[in-house]
C-alpha cells in the first residue's frame, strides 16, 4: 500500500527540476544535430554538427545525473532534517542515498532487475565517465609513430592524404543519441519508483514539469513535448 510520507515541504535551494529541464533542453538540442547527421556519408561533411551532438548528449547525461543527486539529497534532508542530512548522509554515495531512501523511508527492497535500478547505475557510470575524464596516448591508434621518423619521412606522411575521405561513424552517433535517451529514461523511471511509494512526493511533477506545462516559455513548450514524447509522459493539468 502506498504511503504518504511526512516531510518538510517548505525548502528552498532545491534545483532538481532545474536540473531536468536543463537535460531535456539538452537532449532536444542533441536530437536536432542527430536528425542533421544521421544520413551522411562523410566525417567532414557533419564535423561541426557531430561535436555539437557529443557535447549535448554529454550535457543530458550529466543533468540528468545531476538531477538525481539534487533531488535525493532533498528528499532525505526533507524527512530527517537538514542537520542530520548534513552530518551523517551527505557524503554518502548517489546510489547509496537511494538505497538508504528505499531501505529506512519507504521500506522496501530495491529490485536490481528493474529499469529503475539498472538506470540509476548505468547514468552515474557515465556521468562519472564525464566528470572524471582521463586523456589517454593516441599513439597505440596510429598505424606509424611520427616521433620515430627523420624530418623527411614525417613529411611524407604528414602530407599523405587519402584517396577517400573517412566515413561518418554512424555508430558512435547512435551510442550519443541512445545514451542521452537512457539518461532521461532513468530519471523518470526513478521518479515513478518515488511517486509509486510516497504520495506525496509529486517527482514527476517536481522534476519533469508535467503538470505545469501551460506555465513554460512556447520554447520550453517545444523541448518538453519532443522529450515527453519520447518518454511516454503525458501532460496533465495543475495538481
Amino acid at each position: 500500500m502506498m504511503k504518504a510520507i511526512c516531510r518538510d515541504g517548505g525548502r528552498i535551494n532545491d534545483f532538481s527540476g532545474m536540473y531536468c529541464k536543463m537535460a531535456m533542453n539538452s537532449f532536444y538540442c542533441a536530437s536536432k544535430f542527430y536528425e542533421e547527421i544521421k544520413n551522411s556519408d562523410f566525417a567532414y561533411e557533419k564535423f561541426d554538427d557531430e561535436e555539437e551532438l557529443k557535447k549535448w548528449s554529454v550535457s543530458t547525461i550529466v543533468f540528468s545525473a545531476l538531477s538525481l543527486e539534487a533531488f535525493f539529497n532533498n528528499y532525505i534532508a526533507s524527512v530527517f532534517g537538514d542537520e542530520k542530512y548534513n552530518n551523517v548522509y551527505d557524503s554518502l554515495s548517489t546510489q547509496s542515498k537511494f538505497q538508504l531512501i528505499a531501505d529506512f523511508i519507504f521500506k522496501v527492497k530495491i529490485d536490481k532487475s528493474k529499469s529503475y535500478y539498472g538506470g540509476l547505475v548505468a547514468l552515474f557510470r557515465a556521468r562519472n565517465n564525464y566528470v572524471h575524464c582521463k586523456s589517454e596516448s593516441a599513439k597505440k591508434y596510429m598505424s606509424y609513430d611520427v616521433i620515430s621518423m627523420d624530418e623527411n619521412e614525417a613529411a611524407e606522411r604528414l602530407e599523405y592524404i587519402p584517396s577517400e575521405p573517412p566515413k561518418l561513424d554512424k555508430g558512435a552517433i547512435d551510442s550519443d543519441i541512445r545514451g542521452a535517451l537512457n539518461a532521461l529514461k532513468a530519471v523518470r523511471d526513478v521518479a515513478r519508483f518515488f511517486d509509486e511509494n510516497d504520495s506525496n512526493c509529486y517527482a514527476m511533477v517536481h522534476l519533469f514539469s508535467e503538470c505545469n506545462f501551460e506555465q513554460c516559455s512556447r520554447y520550453e513548450q517545444e523541448f518538453m513535448e519532443f522529450v515527453f514524447h519520447k518518454l511516454g509522459i503525458k501532460k496533465r493539468g495543475s495538481i
